[in-house]
């Protein structure tokens, strides 16, 4: 396993043991208001566009789907369109959070713009035929990024399974594992999502 997800599994691990079993849905809420949330700085179009001042912005969303990961992590994906009410002007594309599990049910969310969606999909598309190691070495690990630092990877463990991390945000952002035939599941949310944003955009020449 790579020292980055190694690092990565043990602090989720732990934190997913320091949390109480018994822990009542009052706690659960109480630890979501002081939890550790992080949104990554606005490299992304629709970032910049949602932030746009001296106008009104007007943010449609829909949930798409919600996967579960393992030690109790789990990954929201929406569909999001980012309007200016004055010009009509409009950009698209994808909101993914992804929350840990544990004591501060720590979470982030990072942004997919449109025109990044298809090579997200290839990217996916390529790292589920990766089921052994790639390489002539011990280990490996295969990242794609987007410009907003979603980051899906697989990579390999100590006793030569092959897991899945979807991470989002930078630093201080969260990391969802998953095992590797969870991938198509993830891929089929990103088609459905783009899906939807394709039946609302506007005719040709729309952004």
């Amino acid at each position: 396993m790579s020292i980055k997800h190694r690092s990565l599994l043990l602090v989720v691990l732990s934190l997913s043991c320091s949390r109480s079993p018994g822990a009542a849905s009052g706690d659960t809420a109480a630890a979501r208001g002081s939890s550790a949330d992080t949104v990554t700085v606005g490299k992304t179009k629709l970032q910049a566009f949602q932030s746009k001042t001296g106008s009104v912005v007007v943010l449609g969303f829909s949930s798409v789907a919600t996967i579960p990961g393992m030690y109790g992590a789990q990954t929201e994906i929406e569909a999001r369109e980012v309007t200016d009410a004055s010009t009509d002007a409009r950009q698209s594309g994808l909101g993914v959070e992804v929350k840990e599990s544990g004591t501060l049910e720590r979470k982030a969310t990072s942004y997919v713009d449109y025109d990044e969606l298809d090579a997200l999909l290839r990217g996916i598309d390529y790292i589920t035929r990766i089921d052994r190691n790639p390489t002539r070495l011990a280990n490996f690990q295969a990242d794609f990024t987007t410009r907003g630092n979603l980051e899906v990877s697989t990579f390999s463990t100590e006793d030569g399974k092959t897991l899945v991390a979807l991470k989002a945000g930078t630093i201080g952002g969260a990391s969802a594992y998953y095992p590797l035939s969870a991938l198509p599941q993830i891929r089929t949310a990103v088609t459905n999502a783009k899906a939807l944003l394709d039946s609302i955009r506007p005719a040709a020449g729309a952004k």
